[in-house]
């Protein structure tokens, strides 16, 4: 049983929200410094191309440039996390339309970016590959001639294949011999920009010994100062970033952008330097979501047991691939499902091509894959004349039970979120005409890594916590506010948490991977337990007692033994604090390795004959949460993941003719908002303890995986048509229908 609390799992008022409503939140393009100057980057209209020549004369002597910054100006090294692969401007050549040729700073942005256009850059255009299949040709055109350059082991690479990952178990060929039916599919998903509403941006003031203070829209400051240190060649400890209020993020906010850029020209001038994208950059040249291929093959007994499954990934990762920290999109080992198999086989790919780089979306590679192993066993089920409910729930993993890649998970819950999803959907209920309900399962671990907290408690009885991690508009300084007051025994808005920067804060690993609950929250509470600790010495000291025969509860300490004996925090707090703050540290690092969350979802779809048109009109989802610490930020993080979901499966597309992106604004480019949600029944399981601070799981991404297959296999239910490419377009649509009607 789950310990009593008095704050956790409970409504809590969010502390950002205040500024937020009020336009008093600051953003890195906010910020406004004495001498700014405006950075503007020239991008090639190219896909691919070689430079023959470029001219800076005409941009140089514009009235208000103070600087013009070519490759031939920086040093010759290249961007990235795991593979190195990238120039901070093209050097030689230009590989995707949108990377920037060169770069200026002016007195203001509108005179930056006149200078910018009056750059002449001639080209020699190169054959290019946009598509995975084109791509992995062996006469495709190659992005990159000198792979070897990036990675120290070249094993399996081969023409615009960099990195092949691979994961057996069981004996392949003895579980197709064992297999009474082997089907086969292919899926393939598109690329969608992150959507978060406030563009990347930079200011940097550096200093002429290389030293230098950084305004970014990071989520990961120190992650954003390691790499920035490299790349510029100088020491961390020479780099402030001072992280600020953040306008969304959904994995994308977690790479350099235009910070090198801002340093060289900052260096350059003497002056700060800003640059901002615009909207038609972010979408053609910010790391959107990896387009893929996924092909998989299942053998199975008459009965609809799972006997051997084999997969091949092929991601897309446009012609650069340091923006994610592997070389393989890490959803790879997601593609048996959470399903009993005995014999598996999965192989990934990453592949270049003359599309912008990708990198990190809101659950990378999980969504791509979830929607094609979903997709796929609606099919199975279909195939078999089993009812695709009970088809997973035949094969799902039960307690004690390994996965088929080899992990040992506690507490499993993917058949609880299963049943709960399809009796709450009305599962068994007959449809009308041209409706539908789809099922779809997944899972994903809490991520792991580092961080660490100041907890200060004042004279007064306020407290602040001091954090790296970065709020990203999910609420996470709330949760950690929650925590914080939690152990300390007052109320949450006595909390305050404090954003630091990378000089005072201590290290954090960055607001990614549904981790900030777990490492950040981990921090907090070992920093609050000690706090609590300290004054709880104090404490006893004026009551007469011993530390241990002291609790405190609702603001006050109380002696066990003669409950009557109270003192106030603010009274503890003024003995605690007659030489200043009362302060207490803790860190945390760890890798969560025991547990995951199961995600259930059952869509309803309504389809229209005559135009194709797909209403998703309800949509249940069930998640396994462990203790959530504040519902309606879960609420939200589900709601949210449903959204984004939705806008991957039927409407968002980066789509390109020749290379040239065909969207340049959010005016053309389909992202839902609140009037295209339908109904959510927000569900939490959270009788299965998981691992942050008072038993809860990572939730901000495992809900959006199953949403693109739940619609896929509704839309196969109202209509018998099966589309296995997305986006799930009125087009593509009208056709399947048309076709299935001839």
């Amino acid at each position: 049983m789950a310990e009593e609390c008095c704050y956790i799992g409970r409504a809590t008022e969010r502390q950002e929200a205040p500024d937020k409503a009020r336009g008093r939140a600051v953003y890195a393009g906010d910020v406004q410094l004495p001498g700014m100057l405006h950075g503007a980057a020239l991008r090639s209209p190219f896909a691919h191309a070689r430079i023959l020549k470029i001219d800076t004369a005409a941009a140089r002597a514009c009235p208000g440039v103070r600087a013009v910054i070519t490759a031939a100006d920086l040093p010759p090294r290249r961007l990235g996390k795991q593979i190195k692969d990238q120039p901070l401007l093209a050097q030689d050549k230009v590989r995707f339309a949108g990377e920037r040729v060169a770069v200026v700073a002016a007195a203001d942005e509108a005179i930056a970016r006149r200078a910018a256009a009056l750059i002449r850059v001639d080209y020699e255009p190169l054959p290019a590959v946009f598509g995975i299949e084109e791509a992995i040709k062996a006469d495709a055109p190659l992005v990159h001639e000198n792979i070897k350059e990036y990675l120290p082991s070249s094993t399996g690479v081969t023409g615009n294949i960099y990195a092949c990952e691979r994961i057996a178990t069981g004996d392949l060929e003895a579980g197709w011999a064992q297999s009474d039916y082997i089907f086969e599919d292919t899926f393939s998903t598109h690329s969608v920009h992150q959507g978060y509403l406030e563009n990347h941006a930079a200011i940097v003031m550096a200093e002429k010994d290389g030293r230098a203070t950084v305004w970014s829209s990071s989520k990961a400051p120190f992650g954003l100062r390691q790499h920035l240190a490299e790349y510029i060649g100088v020491p961390e400890s020479h780099l402030r970033i001072l992280a600020l209020t953040v306008g969304g993020d959904f994995g994308g906010k977690g790479v350099i952008m235009d910070e090198p850029l801002c340093y060289y020209l900052s260096l350059l001038t003497g002056r700060p330097v800003r640059m901002a994208m615009r909207r038609s950059e972010e979408l053609a040249a910010a790391n959107p979501r990896h387009p893929s291929m996924i092909t998989i093959k299942s053998g199975l007994k008459k009965s609809g047991e799972l006997v051997a499954r084999q997969v091949r990934e092929v991601f897309n990762s446009g012609a650069y691939g340091g923006a994610k920290p592997t070389l393989v999109v890490e959803s790879f080992n997601k593609a048996a499902g959470p399903y009993r198999i005995p014999h598996l086989l999965l192989e990934a790919y990453s592949v270049y091509s003359n599309n912008e780089p990708c990198g990190y979306c809101r659950s990378p590679g999980h969504a791509q894959t979830v929607f094609a192993v979903e997709s796929h066993m609606d099919m199975l089920a279909r195939r078999l004349k089993m009812d695709p409910c009970s088809f997973r729930l035949l094969n799902i993993l039960t307690e004690g039970e390994a996965a088929p890649t080899g992990e040992t998970w506690q507490d499993l819950r993917g058949r609880e979120v299963l049943e709960m999803a399809a009796r709450l959907g009305d599962w068994q209920a007959a449809r009308p005409e041209g409706t539908g309900l789809g099922l779809a399962l997944a899972y994903r671990g809490t991520g792991g890594g580092e961080s660490g907290a100041v907890v200060k408690v004042n004279s007064d009885g306020s407290v602040e916590v001091i954090t790296g991690a970065v709020e990203t508009g999910t609420g996470s300084w709330t949760i950690l506010r929650q925590i914080a007051a939690e152990e300390l025994g007052i109320n949450p808005k006595m909390v305050r948490v404090v954003q630091g920067d990378t000089s005072v804060a201590p290290s954090d690993s960055g607001s990614a991977a549904s981790r900030a609950t777990y490492t950040a929250g981990w921090a907090v509470q070992k920093a609050a337990q000690g706090a609590a600790a300290l004054l709880k010495e104090t404490a006893a000291a004026m009551l007469g007692c011993l530390p241990g025969e002291v609790a405190i509860r609702e603001g006050s300490f109380q002696q066990l033994s003669q409950p009557e004996h109270l003192l106030t925090l603010r009274d503890v707090a003024a003995k605690a604090c007659k030489r200043g703050p009362l302060v207490a540290h803790g860190s945390f690092e760890g890798r969560n390795k025991d547990t995951v969350a199961f995600a259930a979802q059952l869509a309803e779809v309504k389809v229209d004959q005559e135009t194709g048109a797909v209403q998703v009109t309800r949509l249940v989802a069930v998640t396994d949460t462990g203790r959530i610490i504040n519902p309606p930020a879960a609420e939200g993080q589900v709601e949210g993941c449903v959204m984004q979901g939705i806008g991957f499966t039927l409407w968002e597309d980066l789509a390109k003719r020749g290379g040239q992106l065909c969207s340049s604004s959010l005016a053309d480019y389909h992202q839902p908002t609140s009037l295209d949600l339908p109904q959510v029944d927000v569900v939490f399981l959270e009788d299965a303890p998981g691992p942050t601070p008072f038993g809860g799981k990572g939730i901000g991404e495992v809900p959006i995986t199953p949403v693109a297959a739940a619609i896929a296999n509704a839309l196969e239910d109202a209509t018998g048509v099966r589309i296995t490419d997305l986006p799930l377009t009125p087009e593509k649509v009208w056709r399947a229908l048309q076709k299935k009607s001839q």
